[in-house]
């Protein structure tokens, strides 16, 4: 029996491979071929299972402003805030 693999495992998976364990939205989106809605989804329910999923952003060469997901433990900062 083929056991089914969930978009949730997925992007856990992707979060152990990408560069610098790094994913926006879109690369998911496309990577997967579902909507930036059910990532952005998928992402929430992971965060509520209690998986440590982190929104960050960083800004472009050209000014533009892209945001991308990680996995990991909160910094001291952030524990502290």
């Amino acid at each position: 029996m083929k056991s089914k693999v969930t978009l949730r495992n997925k992007l856990l998976a992707a979060f152990d491979k990408s560069e610098g364990n790094t994913l926006t939205l879109a690369q998911a989106a496309a990577r997967y071929k579902v909507s930036p809605n059910t990532i952005t989804k998928t992402v929430h329910r992971m965060r509520l299972e209690g998986v440590d999923i982190y929104t960050n952003q960083k800004t472009t060469k050209t000014g533009r402003k892209i945001s991308f997901y990680s996995l990991g433990k909160p910094s001291r900062r952030a524990l502290s805030a």
